[in-house]
Parts: structure tokens; sequence; C-alpha cells
């Protein structure tokens, strides 16, 4: 739903001259705009990119939890989204704003985050840490390329793991799960990329 950059380096193609102001202007040559990233809900594009590519996976949750006990699931959904948000399979699935929108904090690596820096990415609303994506995300949005974000989580971040060995045991006991889910989520998003059906290039 939406990020936030520990340090935001100026990663921009703008003002390059193809890139417009508030839209491009074709008759300019211009192929981008300003990012608007993450973008707000009413523009349905990215609501409708966002949709399609997340029916993509969905059997590959419900294959990971079948067969697990209640609160044993294998994959769980973050903080703010729910079976009614995610996927978004039709009309009525609603992108989470404010207090419930799910936050990748993009920090900055390779290294592990501290503690006391996680507590407060925490405070700050973030829900998700890693080290890459939100330039990626800001540089799509601004050539209006589609862009999704598929996040998966291999372990609890600094000071908050729950697992009797900590944050490093947790990652190696579930490393063969998580490999075996991401392999399972590539290979759906590669099918469904390759049945999508690309309108025509204008030409002109």
């Amino acid at each position: 739903d939406d990020f936030y950059i520990v340090k935001p380096d100026p990663t921009t193609f703008w003002p390059h001259p193809a890139m417009g102001a508030i839209e491009a202007d074709k008759a300019k040559g211009q192929v981008g705009r300003i990012h608007f990233a993450p973008a707000i809900p009413e523009d349905e594009a990215w609501v409708s990119w966002r949709r399609s590519t997340q029916k993509m996976v969905e059997g590959v949750f419900a294959s990971a939890n079948q067969g697990s006990a209640p609160g044993e699931e294998k994959l769980h959904l973050a903080k703010g989204q729910s079976a009614s948000s995610w996927p978004l399979q039709n009309d009525e699935g609603k992108i989470s704003s404010g207090e419930d929108s799910c936050v990748y904090v993009n920090t900055i690596g390779p290294r592990f985050e501290t503690r006391a820096e996680i507590r407060s990415y925490k405070a700050l609303g973030g829900s998700v840490v890693g080290m890459t994506c939100a330039y990626e995300w800001t540089l799509c949005s601004e050539l209006l390329l589609p862009y999704a974000l598929f996040s998966v989580v291999d372990n609890a971040c600094n000071g908050m793991s729950t697992h009797p060995g900590g944050a490093l045991q947790e990652y190696l006991d579930h490393k063969k799960d998580i490999g075996v889910v991401t392999d399972a989520m590539v290979a759906a998003l590669v099918r469904g990329l390759s049945e999508l059906e690309i309108p025509p290039t204008d030409s002109s």
C-alpha cells in the first residue's frame, strides 16, 4: 500500500526532458511524469494491475497452507491485509490507507538493522523491512510502468522474533518452506504474465 525510505536518495528520471510534470505530454515526446508512488486508490490502471497480479498467485497461498491447523499456517498476510483486501479479485476489493496500510520500509544494506532502528520503524507505521523495492517502485511509477510488489518475509526483525533460537535460527528453520513458496510464486507470476493480452503499441 505504501513505502518509507529510510534515506530517500534522489533516485529519479525527473527533470529529464522526456519526463513531464503532472502528466506526460506525448506531443513533446515525453514518456513519463513526476512520480506518484504509491498510486492512490482512484488510479484505476494501478488498481487493476495490482488486482490481476495478486490473483495470479492466489493458488500459491491456498496450497502452502493446505492441511495446516489454525494458527500454524506456513504463510500469513502482513499487517493491514485481510482475505477481503488481498488478493483484490473483484471491484469490491479495497486499497488500504492510513492506519490500515501495509507499509514497506526500505532500509540501507546489506546489513541487519539494530533493535532500536526496528522499534523506530515500527513506531512510524512500518510493517515489512527490506533493502530494496522502493527505489524501483519510484522509477517505474515515473515511467508509467506497471509495478507490483510481492514480499516474502523470511524472518522476524531484529529483537522481535519469538522463535526459541532467535531470528537467525528462525530463518534457517523456515528456509526450505520459504524457497518452495518463492519458487511457486515466481512460477505462477511467469505463467500469468505470459498469458496476458498486451494491447498494440500506438505507432504514432
